[in-house]
């Protein structure tokens, strides 16, 4: 299964399927998840889902230091290859979306191991975030 984008029709069977996988991906965020924020966000448009067998990836069109990006804000799956599911097969499909979106780019805010996985997919490291919790 490629990955592709979830549209409307096909979005409870789709959320459904992948649903445990993204829970998971929420419960690593700085504030824990809420899937009731998720589900809104995707109800609205906010937030876009892209599915594949394996894994799930929620996007977000939005501003970066004035450049339209399109931010890849989840990525969760089945395997712990979800990542390299996501943009090994489905990059292409992100991409095109995004740039006829007027997006320049995608971004990403991840984990440090995520840079193995990024670089080969054309993605360079161009900040750190870092976070100090009182």
């Amino acid at each position: 299964m490629a990955v592709k984008r979830v549209l409307h029709g096909e979005f409870r069977d789709e959320y459904s399927r992948v649903r445990e996988w993204l829970l998971a991906a929420l419960s690593t965020q700085l504030g824990g998840g809420d899937e009731g924020c998720l589900l809104r966000d995707l109800g609205s448009k906010r937030y876009q889902l892209c599915t594949s067998e394996n894994a799930a990836c929620v996007t977000e069109l939005c501003e970066v230091d004035g450049v339209e990006v399109c931010l890849l804000l989840l990525v969760a799956g089945k395997q712990h290859d979800a990542l390299d599911e996501v943009l090994g097969e489905g990059q292409e499909t992100i991409e095109q979306w995004a740039k006829e979106r007027g997006c320049k780019g995608l971004y990403g805010i991840g984990r440090p191991e995520w840079r193995r996985v990024l670089v080969p997919h054309g993605f360079k490291v161009v900040s750190m975030n870092y976070y100090k919790e009182f």
